[in-house]
């Protein structure tokens, strides 16, 4: 029994160690609970082991289900989601691949700076007719129908009803470049860039003169792979068949930036204005990698000059706008959104952006008619709704504000902050029973986030429904126990409902997330008073005037600390110094 005993902690423990990596690259309530049972079925199995007590049948069916065949059942799927992934890319990136939500592959780089340039399209079946080496026109016939049916699926997007009509035909014709470089396109298209890449090659053995687009898709085909040597390679034959390139210049630079090269990037943005100085792409990327590096000022000097390339472009002033808000330059902001709108006026973007800054400013009035325009122009746009209800909030119009804010959530049902100030709003107004079913609404619809609980129950606290605030309090810790704020209700309410007791615990907990917080020892010194244990009062108290002076004078008027007034060391204490 022994024996068999040891080989089943010997498996469970190499399980374990895979389940715990496993848990570290992909964080999964599932993997949690599987190790969670692993570790149990470990723990009892070496004490088992140790005692040398047989154990049920039952009990080693549990050890083994719990510690070895659920584990075999995540290794098993890992595997083949392994296989899967190298058939579809061509690329092994591991047996247990990260989070893709905790992958930040090129962080820090806005989206039109971390994507190479899309690739070329697909040569037309005229093209690739007249580059087929067959003398027989029966077959050239035939071929031409089977393009011309592949061509009706890529018009539809349908790339794998193409992928089965050129794999075809690739594996009968051996010397059409354009065949070739059509099936690499559908490949691309369809994820299987190794296969991609595997037909850019052979279309770039012909020497037809679009050869450098074979080059080109073969670069982008590679970068996919994060084959960033061999993409750089292919970049530069494009450029030596094609010198005035541009996405394949562009595309250089963001290899490097992929290799982590930033420096180089710049440099290499910087040759090619110093070729071309007109070349506002050039210009407008450059300015985007310098504005991601924190070099505000270059770039805005960038989208100047792109700017005075096209005084007519929209993406610049856009940019030019963010640039400049990151800046604080926010009159000159409104400026380049201004010039959006000048632009496009029929795009809603420039008028939001707009709306935005000029609320910064304090101009609420003028923000709300930019957000107006965006709501004329997209209706749906619920940000506007709820950027212009808080402008009319400020400005002392509550009704607008609130039908503002409830049009918000109408577009958007689980919009969380409209919720939560539409209900402070009505309770401003004292229609407290329509916050408080505002607050419900949006618990039905969020039930796991804290707030809406958190500002129900300072509702209920205000109108002086003190035990219905405690539950509400009470839930909103089981969402958030590490959230502060709730602790000072939850301790108030219980106060309020005479619940000393349970007002201690929640303080003494409020303490343990922040030691040294005032407050907290000044409400635990209210509440010790009230239960008459006036020595720990005062210590609570006195750690509370050490830390913030201003409770000295609180505790003079404050009614918990009445039976406190005749002893010497808390008139000594309250004195004023």
């Amino acid at each position: 029994m022994s024996v068999i005993n040891g080989f089943i902690i010997v498996m469970i423990l190499l399980l374990v160690a895979y389940m715990g990596y496993r848990l570290f690259m992909k964080r999964r309530l599932l993997a949690l609970l599987s190790l969670c049972a692993q570790l149990f079925a470990l723990l009892l199995s070496i004490l088992s082991f140790i005692n040398d007590i047989q154990a049920l049948d039952m009990i080693q069916a549990c050890f083994i289900l719990l510690g070895i065949i659920i584990p075999c059942c995540f290794l098993v799927y890992d595997y083949v989601q392994m296989l899967k992934n190298v058939k579809q890319k061509g690329l092994y990136e591991g047996f247990i691949q990260i989070d893709p939500r905790e992958r930040d592959h090129m962080a820090g780089l806005s989206d039109s700076v971390s994507k190479v340039n899309p690739i070329i399209k697909e040569m037309p079946v005229a093209e690739i007719v007249q580059d087929l080496v067959v003398n027989n026109d029966e077959i050239i016939k035939n071929i031409k129908k089977s393009l011309n049916h592949a061509q009706a699926f890529l018009s539809k997007k349908d790339f794998s009803g193409a992928f089965e009509i050129y794999n075809t035909l690739t594996k009968i014709i051996s010397n059409c470049s354009g065949l070739f470089f059509n099936h690499g396109n559908i490949c691309y298209n369809l994820g299987n860039y190794s296969d991609a890449a595997f037909y850019y090659s052979k279309a770039a053995e012909g020497d037809e003169p679009n050869q450098y687009s074979a080059f080109y898709n073969l670069g982008n085909s590679q970068f996919k792979l994060k084959k960033y040597d061999r993409a750089l390679q292919s970049y530069s034959k494009a450029l030596e068949l094609k010198v005035d390139f541009a996405d394949a210049q562009e595309n250089v630079a963001l290899t490097m930036l992929a290799m982590g090269e930033p420096g180089k990037a710049n440099d290499y943005y910087r040759q090619i204005i110093s070729r071309d100085s007109g070349n506002l792409k050039a210009h407008f990327v450059l300015g985007k990698l310098l504005s991601d590096a924190g070099n505000y000022a270059e770039s805005e000097q960038e989208i100047l000059i792109c700017l005075k390339l096209d005084p007519a472009n929209f993406d610049c002033f856009s940019e030019l706008g963010r640039l400049r808000v990151r800046q604080g330059k926010l009159k000159e902001a409104v400026e380049a959104y201004e010039g959006m709108v000048r632009l496009a006026p029929e795009n809603y973007s420039g008028y939001y952006s707009k709306g935005s800054v000029l609320y910064k400013l304090g101009k609420k009035k003028e923000a709300i008619e930019s957000f107006n325009k965006v709501i004329g122009l997209k209706p749906d746009s619920y940000r506007s709704y709820y950027n212009m209800a808080v402008a009319l909030d400020e400005l002392g119009e509550k009704d607008a504000a609130a039908e503002a804010f409830s049009s918000a959530i109408k577009i958007k049902p689980d919009f969380i902050d409209a919720y939560n100030n539409l209900g402070v709003l009505l309770s401003t107004m004292n229609k407290h029973d329509e916050a408080i079913a505002v607050y419900e609404a949006g618990i039905t619809r969020n039930p796991e986030d804290y707030s809406l609980l958190l500002n129900k129950g300072i509702t209920l606290y205000e109108t002086g429904k003190f035990r219905d605030s405690v539950t509400a309090f009470k839930t909103a810790l089981e969402l958030k126990p590490e959230e502060l704020e709730i602790y000072y209700y939850l301790g108030s309410a219980l106060i309020e409902s005479r619940f000393y007791n349970e007002a201690l615990e929640a303080y003494k907990l409020a303490l343990k997330i922040k030691p040294e917080d005032s407050e907290v020892f000044y409400n635990l010194a209210t509440v010790y008073s009230l239960l008459g244990r006036y020595d720990i009062a005062m210590d609570n108290l006195k750690k509370a005037v050490e830390l913030k002076e201003g409770f000295r004078s609180d505790a003079r008027t404050n009614r918990a600390f009445d039976g406190m007034r005749g002893k010497g060391a808390f008139r000594e204490l309250i004195k004023a110094s």
